[in-house]
């Protein structure tokens, strides 16, 4: 993907190496920490001057965020005011990590579906489950 971002012309080409996948959040999440990293604003195109001007005070990824959410809309239209994008930083590892998380939400407030195996994990975790010790 390569996007004009600066006002002097230059173009930024970013690679994503996902050998075993990655899921869409994520790959959003990881756009948007990298773009409030960017020592400009970003020049989104499409937007009027006026939406330019109010938005120039808002972080990158608070702008670029808005423009994934109306460009799924446009394109999109039975999605239009179905869902909503917001995003936020979490702390993992006794807060010593920081990464940018994406979250989905639903108007019609379905939950999130269960990760897979996420139970019998849990309940291997907390020692309920059965031992994995042998006997000797």
């Amino acid at each position: 993907m390569t996007v004009k971002m600066t006002n002097d012309g230059r173009r930024y080409h970013a690679h994503f190496d996902c050998f075993s996948g990655a899921a869409g959040d994520m790959m959003l999440a990881a756009c948007l920490d990298a773009s409030d990293s960017l020592p400009y604003a970003l020049l989104l195109g499409g937007s009027s001057p006026a939406e330019e001007a109010s938005a120039a005070a808002a972080t990158n990824s608070a702008r670029l965020l808005s423009r994934v959410s109306s460009d799924i809309e446009r394109g999109l239209p039975g999605l239009r005011g179905e869902f909503g994008l917001s995003s936020r930083v979490v702390w993992r590892s006794s807060g010593r990590i920081a990464a940018r998380k994406v979250d989905v939400s639903s108007s019609h407030g379905h939950a999130p579906a269960p990760v897979p195996g996420a139970a019998a994990a849990a309940a291997g975790r907390s020692g309920s489950g059965p031992s994995r010790t042998s006997a000797t």
